[in-house]
């Protein structure tokens, strides 16, 4: 089942709406969460140093994406996914 990280300072439960339209995106592409997707969420909670430490994370678990919230976000998921490549060749 693919994997799909996601990067944000709010969980789900901060912002159910914002939410709620992520999971409606997924399933206009055909997933459903739990079905044939799974998401793994990644929360701050407004402490912008964890962002990096997620960002492993969500990379060492092999996420098959990384979905960022915020550009804070992308950034660390961008550093985090090119120092993975460079580990696993």
């Amino acid at each position: 089942m693919p994997v799909v990280g996601y990067l944000g300072i709010a969980s789900p439960e901060d912002v159910p709406d914002r939410f709620a339209g992520f999971r409606s995106g997924l399933g206009e592409s055909g997933f459903r969460e739990g079905e044939n997707v799974t998401v793994e969420y990644r929360a701050t909670k407004g402490q912008f140093d964890r962002f990096s430490e997620y960002a492993a994370e969500l990379a060492r678990s092999g996420a098959n994406i990384i979905f960022a919230a915020d550009n804070v976000g992308a950034l660390a998921a961008k550093a985090a996914t090119t120092a993975s490549r460079r580990q696993v060749r």
